[in-house]
């Protein structure tokens, strides 16, 4: 249910809704390339639908019922998109039916993921918390350096996943509940978005503007690179002088070579944590019609800055919406059972048999301090 109970603001409800919509449209059009969906949660535990990536939003309930008595730009009713919805339920791989879950939960012993992170956000920006948020697990570790970087897995110095244990022989792991909470002290959340890092490389100078070499080495899940995302996270902090960004050469989802992205600009003074450079999201716009990159070979900044920065190839999992605090410290809590809408289970990919990389990001929407604590609930099935 995206609502549970009657009082609400129906405006408010439908302006979060276009802002969705707004938020998947702007990104890499993976819905038409590969039908590619990414769950949406509310913060009080609901689900709320899939963003489609370049497409727009496909919400569980029908408008009326929840008072939007109009059409929304981008905003598609499940009774509208009765195939797709058939679509996404053959999706589900081993795990056909929530009868097949339970049995599941009774054969394979459930895992636990526990994450406590804190740090310091800045208001109206995303931000990594894998390299240095304080808490547990541990921080990540330093970067593999350009050229090449290094792929990312469970074993990784940081990985969220890393209390996981890798699914045994003939099946495959999913996330089956997401609990999450925060102790909030004047800041508020916008988004959190969980994802599995594919491939992190370091040591990327903005003290230049010349090409550099980046070369990432081949990912190891989500090889065909079908919406995966890159993005720059700002490892030392950045000096004031203003510059664009402008990734030359990059590899598509269909593997074709020297892909260039238009000039984007960074953001002066940009503090350690911060992604870079600043879009509707936490990922840069792709060359038209590519909806995914299999790896990054070259980029430029168009000026000469001071700071250093990694790039990330991540691939979305999950998102869940806003969450506020404000004045005194408060503690907030909701948990998501995945596995009511056996539809949205989550599947963690591996390679070699080894779990993936999760982490997360976050958009802060004000000022301050916060620590966000999560619990996933796995299995394999």
């Amino acid at each position: 249910m995206l609502i549970q109970t009657q009082r609400y603001d129906v405006d408010q409800v439908a302006k979060s809704l276009i802002g969705w919509s707004s938020f998947a449209r702007s990104m890499p059009p993976s819905w038409d390339g590969c039908r590619d969906v990414l769950p949406l949660l509310a913060p009080d535990g609901a689900f709320i639908g899939r963003l489609l990536p370049g497409r727009g939003l496909f919400i569980e309930e029908s408008l009326k019922s929840l008072g939007i008595h109009r059409t929304l730009p981008a905003v598609f009713e499940r009774s509208l998109f009765e195939r797709i919805y058939a679509k996404l339920l053959n999706e589900r791989g081993s795990i056909a039916s929530h009868a097949n879950l339970i049995n599941a939960y009774n054969t394979n012993r459930p895992h636990f993921m526990h994450v406590s992170k804190t740090f310091t956000h800045t208001i109206n920006k995303w931000h990594s918390l894998f390299e240095s948020a304080s808490g547990y697990p541990g921080t990540g570790g330093t970067y593999s350096n350009i050229p090449g970087g290094s792929a990312m897995d469970r074993a990784s110095t940081g990985a969220w996943s890393s209390q996981l244990i890798n699914p045994v022989s003939g099946t495959k792991k999913y996330v089956t509940s997401l609990m999450w909470g925060m102790q909030i002290s004047s800041g508020a959340i916008g988004a959190l978005l969980l994802a599995d890092l594919l491939v992190a490389a370091g040591n990327i100078t903005l003290n230049s503007n010349v090409a550099q070499t980046i070369n990432t080495t081949a990912l190891t899940r989500y090889t065909g690179g079908e919406g995966v995302m890159m993005i720059l996270v700002i490892t030392s902090a950045a000096g004031a002088t203003a510059q664009n960004l402008t990734v030359n050469k990059y590899h598509n989802q269909a593997g074709t070579a020297n892909q260039t992205t238009a000039a984007i600009a960074m953001t002066a003074s940009a503090v350690a944590n911060r992604l870079e450079p600043e879009t509707i999201g936490p990922f840069i716009q792709l060359a038209d019609g590519d909806y995914g990159v299999q790896s990054v070979e070259e980029l430029t900044f168009s000026a000469a800055n001071t700071g250093t920065a990694a790039l990330h190839l991540f691939k979305p999992l999950a998102m869940v919406g806003a969450v506020y605090g404000s004045g005194t410290q408060q503690t907030m809590h909701f948990e998501k059972v995945l596995s009511a809408s056996i539809e949205a289970a989550l599947e963690v990919h591996t390679a070699s048999s080894v779990l993936g990389c999760l982490t997360a990001y976050d958009f802060a929407m004000s000022a301050g301090g916060l620590n966000v604590m999560t619990t996933l609930t796995t299995m394999d099935g």
